[in-house]
This record gives C-alpha cells, sequence and structure tokens, in this order.
C-alpha cells in the first residue's frame, strides 16, 4: 500500500511504503487526491509493469517526478511553490567525466 501525503495549498506530494499489515481502513484514510494517485499508478507501471513488489523502490524518483514537473495552473512546479525556487536539475552521466574506472566501464 503507497500512502501519499498532499498539501492542500501547493499540492506537493510525499510517497510513503506501508507494509503489511496496514489497510486503508486501519490507518483511517479515505481520502486521497485522485489526480496524485493516477500519475503515481501510471508512472510506477511504467518502471515495474506487473511486479509490484518493487514499487517501493521507485517512490523517491516518482516524488521527485511529480514535485518538479511543471504544472500548468501553478505557472510553475509544487517545488518552486514550497522551496521559492527552482529545482534542481539532475543532469545526465557523460562518459569521461570521473576517475572512477568502474564507472567508465559501465557500459
Amino acid at each position: 500500500m503507497i500512502f501519499d501525503v498532499v498539501d492542500r495549498l501547493s499540492k506537493y506530494a510525499h510517497f510513503c511504503a506501508l507494509k503489511y499489515p496496514y489497510t486503508a481502513k486501519t490507518i483511517g484514510i479515505t481520502l486521497q487526491s485522485e489526480v496524485v494517485n493516477q500519475f503515481l499508478e501510471t508512472y510506477l507501471h511504467g518502471f515495474v509493469g506487473d511486479k509490484t513488489s518493487s514499487c517501493s523502490l521507485y517512490l523517491p524518483w516518482a516524488e521527485y517526478s511529480y514535485n518538479t514537473s511543471y504544472h500548468p495552473s501553478l505557472k510553475m512546479s509544487h517545488f518552486e511553490v514550497v522551496h521559492d525556487r527552482p529545482p534542481l536539475i539532475i543532469s545526465s552521466y557523460v562518459k569521461g567525466i570521473t576517475y572512477v574506472t568502474a564507472l567508465e566501464e559501465t557500459p
């Protein structure tokens, strides 16, 4: 079960993986944002497909992606609303920029 906490004002989200025996009923959660749930389901399905046991590995990336994406209604990302600055950009690895041999040898 994935528990998502969404700030009412900024819509900034935080995702937590709950281990069983937790259910929505036992923790008293019935109202969740459908938009956030739909995003999370689509994002995780792209990475894990039907192997739902590995969903928790991708939750930090899903949270980062959701909170740093541009939202037209806000005219900025949720991250910018909360932190008053644009999010840091994660750049791609460029071969030859490190002295760590193991990284350079990886395909």
